[in-house]
């Protein structure tokens, strides 16, 4: 079995308990995405295509990105 863990590091606030690494400027997610992207594709040619049996996304808050530019869809989508 492999799994990937993915870090979204958006948040709407900071909680003062969380020890993840998290943003609140939303602006950057475009940034971000595209960078996350391009990292997806560089290992991918580097060690080929591997079977992933479990994606987890975590660290701020995923569902807290706007869904109207379909970031999950494009990182599913890069290989």
């Amino acid at each position: 079995m492999r799994g990937v863990y993915i870090h979204i590091p958006f948040c709407l606030k900071k909680c003062l308990y969380c020890d993840f690494y998290s943003v609140t400027d939303y602006e950057l997610e475009e940034v971000y995405f595209k960078t996350l992207k391009n990292e997806i594709k560089d290992f991918s040619e580097k060690n080929g295509k591997l079977k992933i049996d479990t994606v987890f996304f975590g660290g701020g808050t995923p569902s807290s990105v706007d869904s109207k530019y379909k970031y999950f869809e494009r990182i599913f989508f890069i290989v």
